[in-house]
């Protein structure tokens, strides 16, 4: 007896020295604790996700439905900036919602895979973005109860029995039972893009896809803000519908009585932009619809989403094919964890407590490698396919952009060249004008000089003469000197002298004149040899071809109509030989083939990882180049002129192609656009 009394007071002694944790500010660490939600309709999930959890006690797992109608109705508004979710599940009795909502870490669900809130803080997480929780619930047989919980509050908690809630009636019928929550009070940075019905009912399709496949379960989207307006119901993707390049749909064994069932589909981007605006047609007219970004690839764990493949790091980062499968959004699906039975456990992937990632397990990387050997291959060959057809449309979006542009670039050219032989015949008019007319006053002043001239020397030859005559002969001979002197006056006529020499400055001017013509012609037909005749091809249409390599240039030219397909065969056989091993282009009548597959092109043609174009300067400018080279080649062969001014050809040549690369340069975004939505949604 004194030996046991001895222990007891030993034991006594050592448990007056444990230590209890203590917890200063409990609201405190839950508000630090909610931080981990970074967006609205990710705290609303939460929410949405015990109506699901309450609803279970209504389903019929045999029969795949709910033994009778489950409503979850979520209501939005931006302007009292709140939400309230409410739904007609079973409710709770006070004591069970006074455990809910105060009780942190303390959660049923613990040890239950099948369902989301194993740690017991989902109902904490509006702190981290609104200041008050109000949760009204009613169970059959009881009273509607209801407790407010604001951000700040410690204690001091309190239960009210309050009147009918009439979103139950509505909801319930008769049964009135089920739960409302009301999240008010939201920081003004929170209402963005994710604060709005389409977004809320988009994050609800995607986190709870494989749920909401289940009979007479509905979950509705309404807009508060605009009463009487039509809830979007919330729809699961039916894959059945998408029309994929390729679809896996299996189920893996990872061991442990746990099961991952895959079902996956490639999408290519052109029928994947269709789908969506297809459905954004629908759905209560809120913008809503399918969206690719939000269902690409996506882990889940028995209904629920945990993340994409390709976000989540430990399964990403042991795939070789992270980016070009895994983070794809032309992958469409999902890979749904589920045990053998419900509430197992021992499974190899097991949600971490943000249900983002997957617990670091012992076999969680075999879990994975099985995952990867089974959908990889076909999912890989279905995505080269789908990238083979969006590269083909980009090629197809390409030629008729360029095709168009070269278009403007030859009737802009052949304008300016009509306007420049306009304004050259012009001018040779004028100079042949100016050449005739100073022709016209060489001769006048010539002749005009010349008789001035031939009269003066008349004049002084005559004049001595005759005084001489006169002086010598005297008087007597006067009379006689003075028949003499008029006979030889009339000899000596000054007009007569002065029309012969005007007669010989007018053969000389006319000779000159002769002689100038015969120059300037001469030197024309110098010029003449020395230049081409500036031309563009005024009666052909031409247009450009992108191939993959130039022997199939002709199958290249399948969209072409019958006729011209058949004499561009006909082309190619009769007078081109073989291509060359290394061609980057060639022309054939008016069609310009550019092969794709040069090293030069592959160089310069980037692309996504959906198959899309990436357009930059390097591509324009050697699409550009190519084009150009060819189009002044026909040009010049339409001239028909056998000497080659090559400082002309290279200044034609340089015009053309700064022509086509502006033309280029202000298609791009449009090309872009138009490219974008043919090949999926990555910038």
């Amino acid at each position: 007896m004194r030996c046991a009394a001895t222990l007891s007071a030993a034991s006594d002694r050592a448990n007056e020295n444990l230590l209890s944790l203590t917890v200063s500010s409990p609201a405190l660490l839950l508000n630090q604790m909610a931080e981990r939600y970074s967006s609205t309709s990710r705290i609303l999930m939460e929410y949405v996700d015990n109506s699901l959890v309450d609803a279970e006690s209504f389903y019929d797992h045999v029969a795949g439905t709910y033994r009778r109608a489950v409503y979850i109705d979520v209501f939005v508004s931006n302007e009292r900036r709140t939400l309230r979710i409410v739904d007609n599940c079973r409710g709770m009795p006070p004591d069970v919602l006074s455990r809910v909502v105060m009780r942190v870490g303390e959660s049923k669900k613990r040890g239950v895979s099948l369902v989301n809130g194993q740690f017991g803080l989902g109902m904490q997480s509006f702190r981290a973005a609104c200041s008050t929780l109000t949760v009204t619930s009613r169970a059959a047989g009881d009273n509607a109860y209801r407790i407010c919980v604001e951000r700040e509050q410690s204690d001091g908690f309190r239960i009210e029995v309050v009147d009918e809630v009439p979103a139950l009636a509505d909801l319930s019928g008769a049964a009135h039972t089920g739960t409302e929550v009301v999240l008010s009070g939201f920081d003004k940075q929170w209402i963005d893009g994710t604060f709005g019905p389409a977004a809320v009912a988009r994050e609800v399709e995607s986190h709870f896809e494989r749920l909401l496949d289940r009979a007479a379960l509905s979950v509705r989207v309404w807009d508060a803000d605009q009463p009487g307006a039509t809830p979007r119901r919330c729809q699961p993707i039916d894959y059945s519908r998408l029309s994929p390049g390729a679809s896996v749909k299996l189920a893996v064994d990872l061991g442990f009585g746990q099961t991952a069932d895959c079902n996956l589909c490639v999408l290519p981007g052109a029928a994947n932009a269709m789908q969506r605006d297809g459905d954004a047609d629908s759905g209560g007219g809120d913008g809503g619809g399918f969206s690719p970004e939000l269902h690409a690839s996506r882990f889940f764990v028995s209904g629920r989403r945990i993340a994409p493949c390709g976000a989540t790091a430990s399964f990403a980062r042991g795939s070789a094919q992270r980016w070009t499968l895994w983070s794809n959004p032309n992958v469409l699906g999902y890979i749904d964890m589920r045990g053998a039975r419900d509430g197992a456990r021992e499974g190899p992937l097991q949600p971490v407590i943000t249900r983002d990632e997957f617990k670091n397990t012992r076999h969680r990387a075999a879990a994975y490698a099985a995952i990867m050997e089974a959908v990889e291959p076909p999912l890989l060959e279905a995505i080269a396919a789908a990238n083979a057809y969006s590269s083909e449309r980009s090629f197809s979006t390409l030629e008729k952009t360029l095709t168009e542009v070269l278009a403007k670039v030859a009737a802009d050219e052949r304008r300016q060249t009509t306007e420049l032989e306009r304004l050259e015949k012009q001018a040779a008019q004028r100079r042949r004008r100016r050449q005739a007319a100073l022709i016209k006053a060489e001769r006048e002043a010539a002749a005009a000089a010349a008789a001035l001239a031939a009269a003066e020397a008349a004049e002084a030859e005559v004049r001595p003469l005759t005084e001489k005559v006169k002086a010598g002969l005297g008087g007597l001979l006067s009379n006689a000197v003075r028949a003499s002197g008029d006979a030889l006056a009339n000899a000596l006529d000054p007009s007569r002298v002065a029309a012969e020499a005007a007669a010989r400055a007018a053969r000389e001017a006319e000779e000159a004149a002769k002689k100038a013509e015969d120059d300037e012609r001469r030197a024309e037909a110098r010029r003449q040899a020395r230049r081409m005749k500036r031309q563009a091809p005024a009666a052909e249409q031409f247009s450009v071809r992108l191939v993959r390599g130039l022997e199939k240039r002709v199958a290249g030219a399948a969209a072409m109509d019958e006729a011209g397909a058949a004499e561009l065969r006909r082309a190619v056989e009769a007078v081109l030989p073989p291509p060359l091993p290394r061609e980057r282009s060639r022309l054939v009548g008016s069609t310009i083939f550019v092969d794709a597959d040069h090293p030069d092109f592959q160089a310069r043609w980037r692309q996504t990882r959906l198959g899309t174009t990436k357009l930059d300067d390097r591509l324009c400018g050697y699409l550009a180049t190519i084009v150009s080279s060819h189009y002044r080649e026909r040009a010049y062969q339409a001239a028909d002129r056998s000497l080659v001014d090559y400082a002309q050809c290279y200044e034609e040549m340089l015009s053309t192609y700064c022509r086509l690369e502006e033309g280029l340069r202000a298609a791009l975004p449009a090309m872009l656009k138009e490219m974008n939505e043919q090949g999926g949604f990555a910038a």
